[in-house]
Formats: structure tokens, C-alpha cells, sequence
């Protein structure tokens, strides 16, 4: 009997409790690691959808501020809050304003959508001293910089983006030698 006894207890193993808590830790550790992917994986989404759209942006402003870069003396031909009347460097008139698109607001520049999804779009207008110009009373002519500011509705929980530019057109500074 006591022979029976030793072999029992000299056997190597595990006994089904072992068994039991190691699947637990080792399903507890696969659930935190899976939890973690998830979490870095909606980050990734996040911040690329947020890149994207900033660079929509950043390239509209551009397309604006290259073509406002361009104006001469007298190309500016109505101005508001959220909108300006000039004419390109095609001799063409054309605008850039805020008005209702689908849903929402857009950014126009002449019939072409630039941005969508605006909350707010504003130009200012300032004289060749920086000082500010209020739309309603200021000549078109006197108008000598441009401050753009576009602000976008929040987009699937990646919250507003706000975009500022300032533009001085170039022949209005000197410049004379560009393209």
C-alpha cells in the first residue's frame, strides 16, 4: 500500500486546478492584449482621417492665397465678412465666399467647392498699415491685406479645426519679379 502511495505522489504533473488558472491568466493576457490593438488601432484611424482632412485644408487656403498673392491695385472689386469679389490673374471675375452646400457650409472659390464642413469662414480686411478695414464701410481699393479664417465642424470626434492665414498680395509690397 505504501508503494501504491509513493507512486502516486512521485508522479510528475499538474493537477486540474494548475491546469484551470493557467488558461485563466493566459485568456486575462490575451484580452489585455486585444483591448490594446483595438485602442491603437482607432488612434491610427483617428489621426490619419484628421491629417487628411487638415491637408484638404491646408491646400485650399493655398489654392486662395496663391491666387490673392497675385492681385494688383485694383482687382479687388466687393468685399464682405464671407465674401470677396476680385478679378483673377486671368482677367476673369471670380469670388471666394461662404454659403450653404448639402447639409452644411462650404468655402466656395467662383462654382468650386474648396472646403466643406465649415462651422465659421471670415476674411478680414486690413490697409497697408495692418489695420483693420470693416467691410461695410471700407472702399474695395483700400484693402492692401487679407487674413483668412476657416473653421471646420467637428468631424467624426476628431474636433474643430481652425486654420489662419494672412496674405499680402505682392505687387501691393514691391515685389515685381514673380511667378
Amino acid at each position: 500500500m505504501k508503494t501504491c502511495i509513493k507512486t502516486l505522489r512521485s508522479k510528475k504533473g499538474f493537477t486540474l486546478v494548475e491546469v484551470i488558472l493557467v488558461i485563466m491568466m493566459g485568456a486575462m493576457i490575451s484580452g489585455s492584449v486585444a483591448a490594446i490593438m483595438m485602442n491603437q488601432t482607432e488612434s491610427y484611424e483617428f489621426i490619419a482621417t484628421r491629417k487628411q482632412h487638415m491637408m484638404n485644408i491646408r491646400q485650399a487656403v493655398n489654392l486662395l492665397s496663391n491666387e490673392l498673392r497675385k492681385l494688383d491695385d485694383g482687382d479687388v472689386t466687393a468685399i464682405s465678412k464671407t465674401r470677396l469679389d476680385f478679378v483673377d490673374e486671368m482677367g476673369a471675375n471670380t469670388y471666394v465666399k461662404l454659403d450653404s452646400a448639402g447639409s452644411g457650409l462650404a468655402v466656395y472659390y467662383g462654382n468650386q467647392v474648396l472646403i466643406d464642413n465649415i462651422k465659421d469662414f471670415e476674411i478680414t480686411y486690413m490697409d497697408g498699415a495692418g489695420n483693420v478695414l470693416d467691410p461695410v464701410y471700407a472702399a474695395p481699393n483700400d484693402v492692401k491685406r487679407f487674413s483668412l479664417n476657416v473653421t471646420t465642424n467637428e468631424k467624426s470626434n476628431e474636433g474643430e479645426i481652425n486654420f489662419n492665414t494672412t496674405v499680402i498680395p505682392r505687387s501691393l509690397v514691391g515685389y515685381s519679379n514673380y511667378q
